[in-house]
């Protein structure tokens, strides 16, 4: 178990980055612990490429007036299996931003938990994966509204070609006790093959009577529309389905607010959804 304290008043980044060689059904097991002081600030960033099995179970409480933003990318070995856990406790009037990006291994789970247990919590979770091939890729995200006037947003998109299949299932859950919650959850799924497909599953589970919360889940392939907008501006079919492709990834890769991390994971990103759209 790793265990680390941060104080900052100012962001602080943190790069948290490991590779494990193994054989390919081997399993690394890690538990990493990282408390913030009151007041605290902090930038978190993991990347995970390995050849063997992951297992990884990060947990994160908070204290008031905590600001965090933590992004995970992982690019496995495309023959590891990758199961990882974020488990996030939120104090009052604390800010947290999620990212979420993965692209690698045959097999892969996210789980994401946030539990907001102070008044004036706000929590965005964002979430991208680009798949092909067998592989299957697994999000499961919780956000716990335990306490009134908090907000939470949730936006996933998925890139899958080849015969890959993904799956999201997303809880919003509003205690009693939650009024005045502001909740939203979002997933799209852009298909690059007809063999490829999503299960897309959003959930409200609301005992609260005066909140505000929506959620939604939409799959399909590229828009005809779009396509003929490109074409009739010149611009080639192969050209303009990447043009779309990276525009949709874009959209959750552009709310990641470290530059340097950001700037990272394009090249890395872009290199990926490349394949994606040549096995098309």
């Amino acid at each position: 178990m790793l265990e680390q304290q941060l104080r900052a008043p100012h962001p602080l980044p943190v790069i948290d980055t490991e590779a494990v060689h193994g054989p390919n059904r081997g399993v690394a097991r890690r538990f990493v612990r990282t408390r913030l002081a009151n007041p605290a600030k902090c930038d978190r960033f993991h990347r995970r490429r390995a050849r063997a099995g992951r297992e990884r179970h990060l947990q994160m409480p908070s204290l008031q007036d905590a600001h965090i933003e933590h992004a995970k990318f992982q690019e496995e070995n495309l023959e590891a299996f990758h199961v990882a856990t974020t488990q996030v406790t939120l104090a009052r009037d604390s800010r947290f931003l999620s990212h979420s990006i993965s692209t690698g291994a045959r097999l892969a789970r996210h789980n994401i938990n946030l539990v907001m247990t102070g008044q004036g919590v706000d929590c965005v979770m964002n979430g991208l994966y680009a798949f092909g091939g067998k592989q299957l890729v697994d999000h499961h995200t919780v956000a716990d509204h335990a306490q009134p006037h908090c907000g939470s947003h949730e936006y996933y998109h998925g890139i899958l070609g080849g015969s890959s299949r993904g799956v999201f299932n997303g809880k919003i859950f509003v205690r009693k006790d939650a009024q005045k919650t502001d909740a939203k959850q979002t997933s799209r799924n852009l298909l690059l093959t007809d063999t490829a497909t999503v299960n897309a599953k959003p959930q409200l589970e609301i005992l609260a009577d005066d909140v505000k919360c929506t959620h939604g889940a939409t799959v399909g392939q590229m828009n005809d529309e779009a396509l003929f907008y490109c074409r009739t501006r010149g611009i080639g079919e192969v050209d303009a389905r990447r043009l779309l492709t990276h525009a949709f990834a874009s959209e959750i890769v552009n709310r990641i607010t470290v530059e340097p991390v950001r700037e990272h994971l394009e090249q890395v990103l872009w290199a990926r959804l490349e394949e994606l759209i040549e096995k098309k």
